[in-house]
């Protein structure tokens, strides 16, 4: 969806790191709209952003309708299977507290897990959940 700034207000812009897939996928739409609309520019708003991520981890197929911000935590799993909080943080710079938010939310979809969970997530791994039990849903 395109809006225009002057009839929509939106809080301050984010400076995430993305994955090569997104910025990649951003980029062409970039250049598709700015030979559409010379006259606009493109500003993107992350925090406002959700897609479909298509999972290939299991036997089962599964297409999860996500944030931005998820997708680019799920995608750090193509990289390694376990991470800790603070190496998420610092790949993706999604800021510290809304990081935690999106980790509680995978967690309880049982996307991701780990073993042990304190309150602020510190010295835990987050490692993607790729069992499954037989009823074909994620452990």
């Amino acid at each position: 969806m395109v809006l225009n700034l002057s009839s929509w207000t939106f809080s301050s812009l984010s400076n995430v790191i993305l994955p090569i897939e997104l910025q990649t996928t951003f980029n062409s739409f970039d250049d598709f709209y700015s030979h559409r609309h010379s006259d606009r520019k493109l500003t993107w708003l992350h925090q406002y952003s959700i897609g479909e991520l298509q999972t290939n981890f299991t036997n089962k197929k599964y297409i999860l309708h996500v944030t931005t911000y998820q997708i680019i935590v799920l995608l750090l799993c193509r990289e390694e299977l376990n991470w800790t909080v603070e190496e998420i943080q610092d790949k993706t710079q999604i800021p510290s507290k809304l990081l935690l938010q999106i980790l509680s939310s995978l967690l309880i979809s049982k996307i991701v897990y780990t073993n042990e969970i304190n309150e602020d997530f510190q010295d835990s791994d987050i490692k993607l959940n790729h069992r499954r039990k037989d009823s074909g849903e994620f452990d």
